[in-house]
């Protein structure tokens, strides 16, 4: 009953497959001045403008950026990015998602720092939100339905307790 009620609010959330161009800022203003013009180097290079179409992302990523895991790959990331449930991950990833979800497939993003980097991102794919199947997450929903009724039913033997018991301060 409660998943057919919530259907609308029980989607999966937005994901796309990036490729993203990643140079650290470094510890001293020498090197995130340094860092700074390399990115906008990298930026201007991909960016199509007025006259010219915008080098191949993936060429870029490979001469510019710092980020070994990915840059052999023409900075390419593995797997789908986006919000995920974990809060404490989610605090650091937030404005990285935030700029990925904002772009369209085939986008490519300005510089913009965060987690003392700076990143330049290319939408490859991007997969819309996608209603939960009920047997995907049957589990989850008996896990919450169960809480909720424990927090419930604590709450109303705490109430009688407190009215029953001859408690005297």
């Amino acid at each position: 009953t409660y998943y057919n009620e919530n259907q609308a609010l029980l989607v999966s959330p937005p994901q796309a497959r990036i490729r993203q161009i990643l140079i650290w800022l470094g510890q001293i203003d020498d090197e995130r001045q340094r860092a700074r013009e390399k990115a906008n180097e990298a930026y201007r290079k991909v960016a199509p403008g007025l006259f010219q179409q915008g080098e191949e992302f993936a060429a870029v990523a490979r001469q510019y950026s710092e980020d070994e895991a990915t840059a052999g790959n023409g900075g390419e990331v593995a797997g789908w990015v986006g919000e995920g449930v974990d809060l404490f991950s989610e605090l650091t990833e937030h404005p990285l998602h935030q700029q990925i979800l904002a772009l369209g497939v085939g986008d490519i993003s300005p510089p913009f720092e965060t987690n003392g980097a700076i990143y330049i991102l290319q939408v490859i794919e991007r997969q819309e939100p996608q209603p939960l199947l009920f047997d995907e997450i049957k589990d989850l929903l008996r896990e919450e339905l169960r809480a909720r009724k424990h927090d419930e039913l604590l709450g109303q033997l705490q109430q009688n307790l407190f009215t029953t018991a001859d408690i005297q301060i």
